[in-house]
């Protein structure tokens, strides 16, 4: 099924907004994160992702540059049944 284009590029499928193979969680400049439980990325459980995330190719110099241009990106394979089941799961464990 295809989205719908949205605005500001890529598409839009399942709330999310699509940008080639991920799909924005949150808006533009957006520091807090939807679901449940609210979060923030400057939130100590975000911020202690970093070893993981630059062994993954993650650049921490570029971070909230992208986070102003494209929000915060995940892979769209990751939201078969979308943010808040990613998000409720991850926080949970």
């Amino acid at each position: 099924m295809a989205g719908m284009p949205h605005a500001r590029g890529g598409t839009r499928l399942d709330g999310q907004r699509r940008v080639g193979a991920c799909a924005a969680v949150s808006g533009r400049r957006q520091v807090t994160v939807p679901g449940y439980p609210a979060s923030s990325l400057r939130d100590p459980l975000w911020q202690g992702s970093w070893p993981d995330a630059v062994e993954l190719g993650g650049v921490a110099d570029e971070f909230w540059q992208r986070i102003a241009v494209h929000g915060l990106l995940v892979p769209s394979s990751w939201l078969g049944q979308g943010w808040p089941a990613l998000w409720g799961r991850s926080f949970g464990h």
